[in-house]
């Protein structure tokens, strides 16, 4: 088992489930747009526009951080502020939603927003509990955002000089891609009901786990960069 093979038999299934899941409650509740949090829904972002073309909602790469969400400019509160309005759903990997709500707190905004992964003693708005290691299956070939301009565009953070397109290749990246590029559809996932899509990412989410040591030659990479 390579990091490019746990891609496609664990996190394009994880995630094309997710999706489906998620594209179901932002029909049903009207939602005006989705955002999915940089870095960690990186590769989320490009399946759910390879799944789903067309939607009633605007689908957004939202340029976001810990780091931004707590320490952000005031160029980075209207960037926000912007995207928050109406009815939006925040969408990240994994984490406590704790930086959230102090965003919240500083743009002066709320919003609906739910956990792929959380620890269930954190948050309860949450598909997985843990623990399979999905931040390191899932990143993006830029370095983290630390603030946008005024116009909104990113301001990235890279102080340890890591060539992020490097460890974006080294974590299999190319092969998800690939896989979703060559994909005509999906409909293994889109038609499924929602019990068995959640079992998709559980099992997905063991079978990650289960390969834990593939990750450890990033672990202090990882730690140095405080993901965690």
């Amino acid at each position: 088992m390579t990091l490019s093979d746990l891609q496609l038999e664990a996190n394009l299934p994880l995630l094309a489930s997710a999706t489906v899941l998620l594209d179901r409650k932002l029909r049903q509740g009207n939602y005006d747009r989705v955002l999915l949090s940089s870095r960690d829904c990186y590769l989320q972002a490009h399946l759910w526009r390879r799944m789903y073309p067309a939607t009633p909602y605007e689908v957004i790469y939202w340029q976001t951080s810990r780091w931004a969400r707590i320490k952000g400019s005031s160029d980075y509160l209207d960037y926000c502020r912007a995207l928050l309005k109406g009815k939006v759903l925040i969408v990240d990997l994994c984490g406590t939603g704790e930086s959230l709500e102090t965003l919240f707190i500083r743009a002066g905004v709320r919003s609906d927003y739910l956990l792929i992964q959380s620890d269930p003693r954190k948050n309860h708005r949450r598909l997985l509990d843990g623990p399979g290691d999905l931040e390191g299956l899932n990143c993006a070939p830029h370095p983290t955002v630390e603030d946008t301009d005024y116009l909104g565009k990113p301001i990235y953070s890279n102080p340890l000089n890591v060539d992020w397109w490097k460890y974006f290749e080294d974590i299999g990246g190319k092969a998800f891609f690939a896989e979703v590029q060559k994909r005509t559809e999906f409909s293994e996932f889109i038609d499924a009901p929602d019990d068995v899509l959640l079992q998709r990412m559980k099992a997905a989410e063991a079978l990650i786990k289960g390969n834990n040591s593939l990750f450890e030659p990033w672990h202090q990479l990882r730690r140095s960069e405080d993901w965690q």
